[in-house]
């Protein structure tokens, strides 16, 4: 209702030519639409604001009222250096006018980030000095604000008192201005409190007085963390039931306000920290027997990440099924041709990476209509053809559809690190097991990061066997629990669907110990899926790579010169049926007028992640008049691909946006993998990190040698890197474990 009156407001101010005042209307619109999980709108109230600062309206308060708008946005959705960038310039802006309120205002959102960084000693220092400087003043809303943040630090620092006197003072203060939803975020933060110290129902007399505060309110983000606390004290009751149904209600919660973004990248962003639910709703499962729907938690936290992708590529139109499905094929495409357009939220910075000509309001504009149009079109596939509009939003997949496209010989690990633990489903072709492996997410961080820096050569050959160590561990507590139960008796070739950090570590340089001492790969065929639904449908694709034609492209081939041997090799393999390209030849241009009607696209060249914007990473091509030589992931779900196989020999190919630093935080599947699998290829070999020019030229050769003699993407995979582990000079995993094969085995 209040969004609806600030629309009016809008209107009215616009009229009447008060444009600063239509510009604040716009604001408190976004804040209103924020605080009921309508993101997509939200973002567009703030967009048009931003626009008219841009244009001169207001002056400093004003300016620095959009940049805090801008960082509690930013903060939501998770995007941390943003927030920071906006808050700093908040309070310097509200410095300048001198506005404390203001001022505290930003000050309690960079706590916050703090909070979100871990950063607990320094959240509280801070809200001290901001609280003995009595910047909040007589504004019991802002002082009700900073002792919630407060007792939330307190109680991540564990000071279970302090955390408990902050809390109920804010309660306190929210109560005395009728705001249920600030008392409601209070009391959800003290429940936790309580329950992390057993007082079970004292936190749950605190759960539910949240939500009957709520009532029929939209307030997603406090009633999700109210169900999601009361279910933990339902679990830690073992009444299972009970805390099941608290979880589905959170993450009903949680998904309603993910569906409120057209954008899949601004989806992700918001269900970032959100995991935890879904992990912990597959553990309550697991713990009451109920395996089928642990399963299907993990699978449904998959899918709101990549219920996006089109596993098979785009579909010619004949028909009118097949016509819908080419048209929602053709508006997701443009959809993210439309992302890559934007500017950052309230930024107006010329010298961004994606700064581009052309109105925010306007694009924001264009992606709601497609986003409206789009559901449409799924609406009428879902009568007219209803496996088509599976291949759109790829549906949830019981663990018996997926166990009945595996070989005897072949096992699904699908892997769901959680906070406390975690839960390995192994699915092999008549039976599902779920495993507890006991290892928190904090502990497979630090073991993913100790790994990826040890395997990089450094030093003495005694610094270069450093790998072993976090290896063998990862291996301990990853995979040797599941071959003690005997659930890998038998089988030959692994599909592992990993989940956060573990998105990043080479499964098959996993060492054993005792009589399995060895790599994993020199045990089992290792293949990757971003999810067990996603890989069904990859798995109805076409037959594998062998005998098509061969489209292999080395733009870079004087800097990296055993490129040119690599697709010159190819090119011999392979004979009349490649395509070879080199140096000026292996133009962006040349790729999309000849990549159609092409078996397998070999790219050997460079490959550059963009942390900042998963859209703009890109593989190197050569540049002409029409293209500028990079391949950038929004381009290529542009692409109309026949492949059945992608090779990316370059470096760090299949990282996605969730890397900000070494190991990444989440598992946002913004990549060049996740782009070509969008665009038609079965199966992609992508790289981890930046591979060695001379070892990716040899084991290339292996890997086609196997493919030109009819063995599967996987199998030659597997037969290239135990060529290289036969020879001492490459036998570390530096030089063959990085390459990874997502898709179709």
């Amino acid at each position: 209702e209040a969004s609806v009156a600030l629309s009016r407001a809008v209107a009215v101010f616009e009229e009447s030519g008060r444009e600063a005042d239509a510009a604040e209307a716009r604001l408190d619109a976004a804040a209103a639409f924020a605080a009921v999980g309508e993101l997509e709108a939200a973002l567009l109230e703030l967009e048009l604001a931003d626009r008219l600062v841009r244009s001169g309206v207001g002056g400093p308060r004003l300016r620095a009222d959009l940049a805090l708008a801008s960082g509690d946005l930013a903060l939501l959705l998770n995007d941390f250096e943003d927030a920071e960038r906006h808050y700093g310039r908040a309070e310097s802006l509200y410095s300048e006018v001198t506005d404390e309120r203001g001022r505290a205002a930003a000050a309690q959102g960079a706590v916050y980030l703090l909070i979100a960084r871990q950063r607990y000693k320094e959240a509280v220092s801070r809200l001290k000095s901001v609280l003995r400087a009595g910047a909040p003043g007589s504004d019991l809303r802002a002082a009700a604000g900073l002792h919630l943040i407060l007792g939330y630090a307190h109680h991540q620092n564990g000071d279970a008192e302090a955390a408990r006197r902050s809390l109920l003072e804010s309660a306190e203060s929210y109560r005395s201005i009728e705001d249920a939803v600030g008392e409601a975020l209070a009391l959800a933060t003290l429940g936790d409190v309580e329950a992390a110290t057993e007082f079970l129902s004292s936190a749950e007399a605190h759960y539910e007085e949240g939500l009957a505060l709520l009532g029929g309110r939209a307030a997603p983000e406090a009633g999700w963390r109210l169900h999601a606390g009361l279910a933990a004290v339902h679990e830690k009751r073992s009444d299972l039931d009970m805390a099941a149904r608290e979880l589905l209600a959170a993450v009903g919660l949680i998904e309603q306000v993910a569906s409120s973004a057209v954008l899949p990248s601004l989806r992700s962003s918001y269900l970032a920290d959100k995991w935890e639910v879904y992990a912990q709703l597959a553990r309550v499962e697991q713990r009451a027997g109920r395996l089928a729907q642990a399963f299907e938690a993990s699978e449904r936290m998959r899918a709101r990440q990549l219920a996006e992708v089109l596993a098979r590529g785009r579909i010619r139109a004949d028909g009118d099924g097949l016509g819908l499905f080419a048209r929602a094929q053709d508006l997701d495409r443009h959809m993210s041709y439309l992302a890559a357009l934007q500017s950052p939220v309230g930024s107006s910075d010329p010298a961004l990476r994606d700064s581009r000509p052309g109105s925010s309001a306007a694009l924001h504009s264009g992606l709601a209509i497609s986003g409206a149009t789009r559901t449409q079109i799924v609406a009428q596939l879902r009568e007219s053809a209803p496996e088509l509009a599976d291949l759109i939003t790829p549906p949830v997949l019981a663990w018996h559809e997926v166990a009945r496209l595996l070989e005897p010989d072949a096992a699904l690990l699908e892997y769901l690190v959680g906070d406390s633990t975690t839960l390995a489903f192994v699915v092999s072709s008549d039976t599902i097991r779920a495993v507890d492996l006991g290892v928190s997410r904090r502990s497979v961080r630090a073991l993913v990061d100790f790994a990826r820096s040890a395997i990089r050569p450094n030093g003495t050959a005694t610094d270069r066997e450093l790998w072993r160590i976090p290896l063998r561990r990862l291996h301990e507590h990853l995979i040797a629990p599941i071959e003690a139960l005997g659930l890998l008796d038998g089988k030959r070739r692994l599909l592992v669907v990993p989940h956060g950090e573990l998105h990043y570590l080479p499964f098959q340089a996993l060492v054993g110990a005792g009589s399995q001492a060895r790599f994993l790969v020199e045990r089992y065929e290792v293949t990757y899926a971003p999810s067990a639904s996603v890989w069904s449908l990859l798995s109805d694709a076409a037959g594998h790579a062998g005998g098509g034609r061969v489209l292999a492209l080395a733009p870079s081939h004087d800097e990296l010169p055993a490129t040119r041997q690599e697709v010159q090799g190819i090119g011999r393999a392979f004979g009349a049926d490649a395509s070879v390209l080199l140096g000026r030849q292996a133009s962006e241009a040349e790729l999309y007028k000849r990549s159609p009607g092409h078996d397998i696209l070999h790219l050997a060249t460079r490959g550059v992640v963009n942390r900042t914007n998963p859209l703009f990473s890109y593989v190197e091509l050569s540049s002409d008049s029409a293209s500028d030589g990079r391949l950038e992931v929004h381009e290529v779900f542009g692409l109309e691909l026949d492949a059945s196989l992608v090779v990316l020999s370059a470096c760090e190919t299949a990282l996605g946006s969730g890397l900000q630093g070494d190991v990444p935080a989440g598992d946002d599947w913004v990549g060049l993998v996740r782009a070509f699998l969008f665009a038609g290829a079965s199966s992609v070999l992508a790289t981890l990190w930046r591979v060695e020019d001379r070892s990716t030229a040899e084991l290339m050769s292996h890997f086609y040698d196997a493919i030109r003699s009819g063995r599967s993407p996987s199998e030659a995979l597997t037969m290239a890197q135990r060529a290289l582990l036969r020879d001492p000079a490459h036998r570390p995993p530096f030089f063959w474990a990085g390459f990874t094969l997502s898709g179709k085995s």
